[in-house]
Parts: structure tokens; sequence; C-alpha cells
């Protein structure tokens, strides 16, 4: 049996048992991996929008413009959505689905 040994006010009753050290490799790789996984998901995500989100301004055939009286038609394309509805230049823009448009 091991005497208890004093050294200031530190008490030991023999030899301290030492864990294995974790390789540094391990410990950085684990990290590593995460944090690639992270940058991977992040990737996708952004190729994902990239691929498919796409941007589709509704085109009546209209080309419309903001004057003192409110909104007009500046423009009108022949065989368009808007020019079969009977919509011509100087028509202005009352209301869209029953909802009045406000201007200001």
């Amino acid at each position: 049996m091991l005497a208890p040994i004093r050294a200031g006010n530190f008490v030991s009753s023999g030899p301290v048992p030492t864990e294995r050290a974790e390789p540094r490799w391990r410990v950085w790789g684990r990290s590593a991996f995460a944090l690639a996984v992270v940058l991977l998901l992040a990737g996708l995500g952004i190729a994902n929008i990239a691929l498919h989100g796409k941007w589709h301004e509704v085109e009546d055939g209209a080309f419309w413009g903001a004057r003192p009286e409110g909104i007009v038609a500046v423009e009108v394309l022949a065989g368009s959505p808007a020019a079969r509805a009977g919509i011509t230049p100087g028509d202005l823009l009352l209301a869209i689905n029953g909802e009045p448009v406000q201007t200001r």
C-alpha cells in the first residue's frame, strides 16, 4: 500500500490514473466533418434556389404607367390578354379583382 503524499493542500493516495488522450486528428476531424456537412447542405440549398427559383412577372400585354390621374395603360400589345379584354392606351386602372387601386 502506498502512503499518502502531502504537497500543500493536495493529498494523493497514489498514482493518478491517466486517461488516454484522444488523437488530435480525431478531434479536428469531427469538427471538419461537421463543417463540411453544413457547407454541403448550404451549397445544395443555394443550388436548388438557383435552379428552381424563378421570377415570373404577370404579363397582361399592357404597359402601365403612373400619371397624376392614376395608373394608365401606356401601350397595349396586339393580340395580348389586355387587348382581348378591350383595354386601349389611355385607359385608367381603377381596380384589380374588385379592390380599388390606390396610387398615393
